[in-house]
């Protein structure tokens, strides 16, 4: 049985948007070939050649190693190597494998580059584009169909993996084999940056939270030290705990969300807004009372049909690229789309500071800005009821995995 293609395309490295038009239509001939040209014409190796290797188009390159683009820094290894794809399939196999390979294998991450219907959340301006035209998926065939010959030699750069990662057992149910801290995939020189408490950028967040812990606000004129005394006693495993179920909402609320509640109820303030300095530096610093403590959040009971709703959000497909949390954090997590080491995408260093946007964050702004952005999708609002439910289950996922807070990633 030959094995499938499995890819994984993240957004801001695939397909510039093109024209919205008709798709033009094409048959598929035993579940397994569009043996017909979509343009009527054969395609451009050439341009072919560029679509695969450019980050704005086809970008095979993050998740198939292709011996042929040796040039090219930092091939992926989701999906098998594209050596010698030609001898493997032929040209209508090729073609179905990139309009639509689900039509071979529905579990399949790769995406559908010539299709619009069936997605879930796409981006507004995305509605009706295909990732690759035609021309573009003919021009991509061609170009594959000249790699017919194999190539075991071939090496590239990637990142490394953890050499003897910390791990701890999973929650039964979690789909993982065990659990492992996104610290563990981080780089030495970023290891080294979280752990040093005098250098760690995301203390800033927490010296200010212990400003804002003492200073009095709102109508009441109280302070969070006027209600709950020390932090260092009074907020000690509070950061585990949380999603947790409130009475009085009846729904789960996240530590950002009982920080103000806390203002506007017993401080008689205004709340903050979300991912706003005081907020972050707030949730980090309490949170950071719990640093090194195991994560345990409570999912039983009244919040047992919000961590479903979170469950199901997670491995929801969504987006242009139509995948789900689960396909990078759970089935592919250790492997590489180009430069990104995937990890499990476990929560509990939130809030944290992330190189990449040179300052401070929010879980919900990562799931926002990062993972659904990159598979096109429409972001949820920070704060709402899907993403705090989604966090829950992240917190359950990751049961006992120390709270990082502040952790610093890539």
């Amino acid at each position: 049985m030959r094995h499938l293609w499995a890819v994984v395309l993240i957004t801001g490295c695939v397909g510039s948007a093109i024209a919205a038009a008709e798709l033009v239509p094409y048959q598929v001939v035993d579940g397994v070939s569009i043996p017909r040209s979509l343009t009527g014409e054969p395609g451009d190796p050439e341009r072919g050649r560029a679509a695969i290797s450019h980050v704005q188009q086809g970008n095979c390159l993050a998740c198939h190693e292709i011996p042929a683009l040796g040039d090219e820094p930092f091939h992926g290894d989701l999906g098998p190597s594209l050596s010698g794809v030609a001898s493997r399939y032929d040209e209508g196999e090729i073609r179905l494998r990139i309009v639509d390979p689900k039509v071979v294998n529905p579990d399949t991450i790769m995406p559908a580059f010539y299709k619009t219907e069936g997605l879930h959340r796409v981006m507004p301006k995305f509605v009706g584009e295909p990732i690759l035209s035609a021309q573009q998926v003919e021009d991509v065939v061609a170009f594959l169909l000249t790699l017919d010959d194999e190539d075991e030699t071939f090496t590239t750069a990637r990142i490394p993996l953890p050499d003897q990662p910390v791990t701890i057992e999973a929650p039964p149910g979690s789909g993982l084999p065990e659990l492992i801290s996104g610290y563990e995939f981080a780089t030495a020189p970023t290891r080294e940056l979280q752990a040093d408490n005098a250098v760690n950028p995301g203390f800033l967040w927490v010296e200010q939270g212990a400003e804002l812990w003492q200073a009095a606000d709102g109508k009441a004129g109280r302070s969070c030290a006027d209600c709950h005394g020390d932090a260092e006693a009074a907020m000690r495993s509070v950061g585990a705990s949380y999603p947790k179920f409130h009475e009085a909402s009846g729904r789960p609320i996240n530590l950002e969300q009982r920080i103000n509640l806390c203002r506007s109820e017993h401080m008689q303030a205004e709340p903050w807004p979300w991912e706003s300095d005081p907020l972050l530096a707030m949730t980090a610093y309490v949170k950071h009372h719990s640093r090194g403590m195991p994560v345990d959040v409570a999912v039983d009971g009244p919040a047992a049909r919000f961590f479903e709703a979170g469950r199901e959000l997670y491995y929801r497909r969504r987006g242009v690229m139509d995948m789900a949390c689960k396909h990078c954090h759970n089935d592919h997590y250790g492997q590489h789309l180009r430069t990104n080491l995937l990890t499990q995408g476990q929560s509990n260093g939130f809030p944290m500071y992330r190189l990449g946007w040179q300052t401070f964050g929010s879980l919900h702004r990562f799931v926002g800005d990062v993972c659904y952005a990159r598979v096109r999708a429409t972001p949820l609002e920070p704060g709402s009821k899907e993403l705090v439910n989604l966090e829950l289950y992240l917190a359950w996922r990751g049961s006992g995995l120390p709270v990082e807070t502040p952790a610093v990633r890539q």
